[in-house]
């Protein structure tokens, strides 16, 4: 990988330039994805788009140079792997993909695949039954709009209240840009690991919380844009709770967000020829490990897959584990004991991963306006004498 410290402090002329073709590209792929005897294009166009994506990547830093934006470049590059992998799927499918209700366009089609992360309103992607329960009104675009703008708010709030705290306890360095092991040395081993770990759990509500953020965010947008035919059902709820898994099976594969899931499958299927089932799970978090590891190399410190690939793997290892438990006994694993084992494993692994993005200065970024941070604000006011 080439290194970060050399990176262009991005301008807008170079978004128009340099960026806005990855995802023209992108666009373009996906044209040629929801049509027929189209493969030969596809295939002329797939390394166009991997230079351009990894130019795009690896030459420019979204942050512009400004510390507290840091998170720009692990979402830049997040974005970037995710085209790259897409790309890459699509271009070896036989056969197109379809709506299961074809707008009449195949421009606007392609539109809706690009961001379509989960298949809905596709033949391929997530069954309508795996979706979460609707708890939205959907008999109105306005009323589920409502609804969502609420949701919003509530996350929001959610949001900066976990990320405060984490700030608040965490040892110096944590919750900067500069970085900081979430482990304090000056503690004795009990309260060291006892302050990780909640950090640990804090951080991953979070992480959690930043992703409905944005994904609730993106509803509103896609809603209100006119012309693009945006209905309630295209938005269905994102994830089911995951703190009350009952197993990590339950926790990957139907409560966290599915966004990924079609695409780390899809990847791994020569892992599955190869291994089996056991190729197929272990290749899906390997990817998902892949990903999530790239993107920390766009905060400017390298990549770090001991922590970061190591916490996916982990969680491979523990399905598997499941599945072998359940072959064994007869019963999967479920009820509260499953919840204990899971919650277990979560936090286990969640050490791990959180120390590492820690010292890469993941959780240094604002990622809501000063203005926008309500938590913040009230503990700034309240209580000046412990706000950071």
């Amino acid at each position: 990988m080439p290194s970060p410290h050399d990176r262009i402090p991005i301008t807008p002329a170079l978004q128009l330039t340099e960026v806005l073709p990855v995802y023209l590209c992108y666009y373009l792929m996906a044209v040629l994805t929801v049509q027929s005897n189209t493969l030969q294009y596809k295939l002329a166009l797939l390394p166009v788009g991997l230079v351009l994506a990894f130019r795009a990547a690896t030459k420019y830093d979204m942050a512009a140079g400004n510390p507290d934006q840091k998170f720009q470049n692990f979402g830049h590059c997040l974005g970037m792997t995710t085209v790259t992998m897409r790309i890459v799927i699509w271009t070896f499918l036989t056969k197109p993909l379809q709506r299961t209700k074809p707008s009449g366009s195949v421009y606007r089609d392609a539109l809706n695949l690009m961001c379509n992360s989960r298949g809905v309103g596709w033949n391929w992607g997530m069954k309508p039954s795996h979706f979460p329960i609707e708890t939205r009104p959907t008999y109105s675009k306005r009323a589920f709009l409502y609804a969502t703008v609420l949701r919003l708010i509530k996350i929001i709030f959610l949001y900066d209240a976990f990320n405060y705290t984490v700030r608040a306890c965490a040892p110096s360095g944590v919750g900067t840009p500069s970085g900081g092991s979430i482990f304090d040395p000056t503690l004795p081993p009990f309260q060291r690991y006892a302050l990780s770990s909640f950090i640990a759990v804090t951080y991953c509500a979070v992480f959690y919380y930043a992703i409905e953020m944005a994904y609730y965010f993106a509803t509103v947008v896609g809603l209100l844009i006119p012309g693009l035919d945006q209905q309630p059902s295209d938005w269905p709820t994102l994830s089911q709770s995951p703190w009350l898994s009952t197993s990590l099976a339950d926790y990957w594969g139907r409560r966290w967000h599915q966004g990924n899931r079609d695409m780390f499958t899809s990847l791994s299927y020569p892992f599955k020829i190869l291994f089996g089932r056991a190729g197929l799970v272990l290749g899906a978090f390997f990817w998902s490990a892949v990903l999530h590891d790239l993107g920390i190399w766009g905060l400017g410190a390298g990549t770090n897959f001991s922590q970061t690939g190591g916490f996916f793997l982990l969680m491979g290892v523990g399905v598997l584990v499941e599945t072998h438990w359940a072959k064994i006994t007869g019963k999967e694993v479920g009820g509260i004991f499953g919840w204990v084992w899971t919650m277990a494993w979560m936090v286990l692994g969640g050490n791990i991963l959180v120390d590492g993005w820690m010292k890469t200065g993941l959780g240094g970024g604002e990622v809501l306006p000063p203005a926008a941070q309500p938590v913040t604000l009230l503990m700034r006011y309240f209580a000046p004498a412990v706000s950071i």
